[in-house]
């Protein structure tokens, strides 16, 4: 068999976004693939039939889809040329195609004049739209096509950004300083658009039901705050009820559910509790607990560089609200009923990342029993897009261990041995750390370790405190960065030097990214015991991170629990540029000039400071990417970034060090 190369991403074919038709007959998903030559991304519709499923595009640009009320699919696209032109010339234009998938060509349905992120079906002809509109953005629908050319030509020739907000750029967005996600009401009969959200208002969550619309966010014309409000908008008599007042409670959703309406929220709580579910009246009124939890709600998904795409993470069916959550090393399909009661586990042990219900039908798309992305219903395989990887490559299997760490907590970990492993033999290790610091590590297939082990190295990485999954209390780390994780990963590397003697406590290495990037910083600072370490869209100063990343202003109450006016010796304490002076290690450093989460600066600083006390060190910046490099960053650029990542590894683990 082939051994797994960073080339491997262009294999994987990964299907996300799967719905079921109205009339619950079908099913439609996409399927996402890397494309070498372009260096860009495929994505195509595909159908579910049964058991069959046949390809419906082919023009490899359909992103999203929603379905329409007689079991048709309506998609954006930019097919015209002068709808392409239009968008290369920045002005607000989305077009949208309507697919009958029964049989013929996808027809042209209609043109908006505004950047649509989202659309959702109402009835008829009634559209819900979600668009990207700038606070002093004149009114756009109502100009004509020639007033909107001038208006962003006199934008071009401005050759500079002005900030007066926060946050003034964003993870993903670029620089969003003025925007907002602002909502519509359209009607592609009379070609009417209706503005629902006000100037400074930037929408969050939404959801039609009937002839009401449920949504949250916040009015803001300073700084966004971190406590959203809930609303409900009446559709016929243009009216809006606050449901939860902004600047109360972390709300993550509300849908009305029978009688009442649903509110998933961590009400009173701090930005870090996780949700629980609350009910309250249609009018606001008589809010309280319905059910605790102590786990996300509504996303899942364990770490993995080798996903592509998303999907549906909750649903209302009748009575019972679907969703997905981590449950210790799993992401799991969960249901709370109409009586209180949770079901967990819906799905079998992997990653469940998005799924659909029908009746007694469930579809979920993930990575189940060592396979790479694939839908399932009720259990069994239904796609089988990567069974040819599978059977060309050598994917080595996952073990898992848990052990008692020194502060008595059980740490889940994983190890996976190098190719053609030979008892007895040495081998150089990697230790890897995730982000988050909620993220959490399971079983999976994770492309980079893949990498790591076929090229002939004992890979290891385990869920320390901080990780998703165990509850608010063993992901308590706030204020505790670089104490209580750090002994968690260095027991943690002690008990896979035991269990596994062959691999070389002299020739190991540690990497992670983000918050893992973090404690990579702060290992090398605090022990030599590492003989190389890469770091990657890391955080080395909270001083800087503060007053540089997208979320730095709420970040540092919410985990560093003081910000640098109230103390900045502590800030500087928990900073791993401190203890610079101190690394030995050789470091490379893996940073975006586009990261707004963890802005380069962070990379940079590190890596300046390493090179000024004569540590080895480089910096990889890779241009035009963001945080998402390792995930969704250009195909060049992550094979790139795979490649240094290892050659490093290789530079400073083998037998001559």
């Amino acid at each position: 068999m082939k051994p797994i190369t960073s080339e491997a991403l262009y294999e994987f074919r990964n299907p996300n976004s799967f719905t079921f038709s109205p009339d619950g007959s079908m099913g439609a998903f996409l399927l996402h693939q890397a494309d070498k030559e372009k260096n860009g991304y495929n994505s195509d519709l595909y159908i579910l039939e049964g058991k069959s499923v046949r390809q419906l595009t082919a023009s490899h640009d359909v992103n999203s889809f929603i379905w329409t009320e007689d079991n048709k699919i309506l998609f954006p696209a930019a097919r015209d040329e002068k709808i392409k032109k239009k968008q290369s010339d920045k002005i607000p234009c989305t077009a949208y195609y309507l697919l009958d998938p029964k049989g013929g060509e996808a027809l042209p349905a209609f043109e908006i004049p505004l950047k649509v992120i989202a659309i959702r079906k109402i009835a008829g002809t009634k559209y819900l739209l979600t668009a990207v509109v700038h606070k002093e953005d004149p009114d756009w629908p109502s100009l004509t096509e020639k007033e909107r050319e001038e208006i962003v030509k006199d934008k071009e020739k401005i050759g500079y950004y002005t900030f007066d907000e926060l946050p003034f750029w964003s993870q993903g967005r670029g620089v969003w300083n003025g925007n907002r996600n602002v909502l519509y009401l359209y009607d592609s009969a009379d070609i009417s658009i209706d503005r629902i959200t006000g100037v400074h208002f930037d929408t969050g969550f939404t959801k039609v039901v009937g002839d009401c619309i449920y949504y949250t966010g916040a009015d803001f014309n300073d700084v966004n705050p971190p406590m959203k409000g809930a609303f409900c908008y009446d559709i016929l008599s243009k009216k809006t009820t606050t449901l939860i007042p902004q600047g109360t409670s972390q709300i993550h959703m509300v849908l009305p559910w029978g009688e009442k309406i649903l509110v998933i929220a961590a009400i009173g709580g701090t930005v870090n509790d996780t949700p629980d579910f609350y009910t309250m009246n249609p009018d606001g009124s008589d809010l309280k607990l319905f059910a605790d939890w102590d786990s996300c709600i509504g996303h899942g998904g364990l770490v993995s560089d080798a996903r592509g795409g998303n999907g549906q993470g909750w649903k209302l069916a009748g009575k019972d609200f679907y969703f997905l959550s981590i449950l210790e090393n799993t992401s799991c399909l969960c249901k709370l009923s109409a009586d209180g009661t949770i079901s967990t586990h819906l799905t079998p042990n992997g990653s469940a990342d998005f799924f659909d219900v029908s009746g007694d039908k469930i579809i979920y798309g993930g990575f189940f029993n060592g396979h790479l992305n694939e839908l399932y219903e009720n259990g069994k395989q239904i796609t089988h897009f990567n069974d040819g990887f599978l059977e060309e490559y050598s994917v080595l299997p996952v073990e898992h261990h848990t052990f008692t760490a020194s502060d008595g907590y059980l740490i889940h970990g994983w190890a996976i041995k190098p190719l053609n492993y030979i008892p007895g033999k040495k081998y150089p290790a990697i230790l890897n750390i995730h982000g988050g610091p909620r993220g959490t590590y399971g079983d999976i297939f994770c492309h980079e370790m893949q990498q790591w082990a076929n090229a002939g190295y004992f890979v290891f990485f385990c869920n320390p405190r901080g990780s998703e999954g165990r509850g608010d209390a063993f992901a308590d780390v706030y204020g505790k960065y670089g104490t209580i994780d750090y002994d968690n990963l260095m027991d943690f590397a002690d008990e896979m030097l035991r269990a596994y003697p062959d691999a070389d406590k002299e020739r190991f290495g540690v990497t992670g990214g983000s918050y893992g990037g973090y404690m990579t910083n702060w290992i090398i600072g605090h022990t030599n015991r590492f003989k190389a370490a890469v770091s990657q869209r890391s955080i080395s100063n909270w001083l800087l991170y503060e007053f540089t990343s997208d979320i730095g202003y709420t970040f540092m109450h919410r985990h560093i629990l003081h910000t640098a006016f109230e103390d900045y010796t502590k800030t500087w304490d928990q900073s791993p540029l401190k203890y610079a002076p101190n690394a030995k290690t050789p470091t490379l450093f893996i940073h975006s000039d586009n990261d707004f989460r963890c802005w380069m600066g962070e990379g940079l600083s590190m890596f300046n400071a390493l090179k000024t006390l004569g540590v080895p060190a480089k910096l990889c910046l890779f241009r035009g990417e963001s945080h998402e490099l390792s995930r969704s960053g250009k195909p060049w650029n992550r094979e790139g970034r795979l490649n240094e990542i290892l050659g490093w590894f290789q530079k400073y683990l083998n037998d001559d060090h």
